[in-house]
């Protein structure tokens, strides 16, 4: 900060991981996906083949969840390990009515806004 005062430059500080909110689809067998709809905190991640995405994934993310009996969309923090595997918390619970990609990110980002995980400009 003493440098930015300095060069008199704006500092952005960002919650990691940062960046824009994504769309992930995941597909979860009936037994976690009835867990999931009566309130669950945490998706796991059975194939987490690809965990750098999973644990990049910037906070407030939406997550899609497909299941042989339905479909759910959350948002979703970045991937966590514990003692059963991987998995991604669950931060806002699901969107009721299946609403569009669009308004999807639109809650993403207001609850990002809400909860501190937007950038933060800080003039010098």
């Amino acid at each position: 900060m003493k440098f930015a005062r300095k060069r008199k430059e704006q500092v952005t500080v960002v919650e990691w991981p940062g960046g824009e909110v994504e769309m992930i689809d995941i597909r979860l067998p009936e037994t976690e996906y009835a867990k999931l709809q009566k309130g669950g905190k945490s998706i796991p991640l059975t194939n987490a083949e690809p965990l750098a995405k999973y644990a990049g994934l910037p906070w407030g993310s939406v997550t899609r969840i497909h299941a042989d009996s339905g479909k759910l969309e959350m948002g979703v923090g970045p991937a966590i390990y514990r003692k059963a595997g991987w998995y991604l918390p669950v931060m806002w619970w699901p969107i009721k009515n299946h609403v569009s990609e669009r308004k999807m990110v639109e809650i993403a980002n207001e609850f990002r806004h809400d909860f501190g995980f937007e950038p933060l400009v800080i003039q010098t």
